[in-house]
């Protein structure tokens, strides 16, 4: 993959989000991830689009698909980061906060 495309689709994903145009944001990166492919299963490149495309899903309610978003990128990671740097320690915080409020959310949707 062309280093100068990767810069291109990176500066496109930006755009969408600071136009806060999430479903475009969504289907940019879902395009990024499958053409992320090229690279074995585990690159980080692979993770840390992961780990955007979880953020962007739980800032638009998608809980479900942001916790799976979040676990691909954290198993991903974790090979190459390891548990315990600043950034991983982050993310499995964000993943906790992420399956904490999902399941907040469905206690609260019951009681309705």
């Amino acid at each position: 993959m062309d280093i100068s495309f990767v810069s291109l689709d990176g500066d496109l994903l930006k755009i969408f989000m600071e136009l806060l145009d999430w479903k475009q944001a969504i289907l940019y990166i879902k395009k990024q991830i499958d053409s992320a492919r090229v690279y074995p299963r585990y690159h980080p490149l692979l993770g840390l689009q992961y780990y955007t495309f979880g953020k962007i899903e739980w800032f638009v309610g998608e809980m479900a698909a942001a916790i799976r978003s979040l676990t691909k990128a954290w198993d991903i990671l974790k090979i190459n980061y390891g548990k315990k740097t600043a950034f991983m320690v982050e993310l499995a915080a964000k993943l906790d906060e992420a399956r904490a409020e999902a399941s907040y959310l469905r206690h609260y949707e019951r009681e309705d």
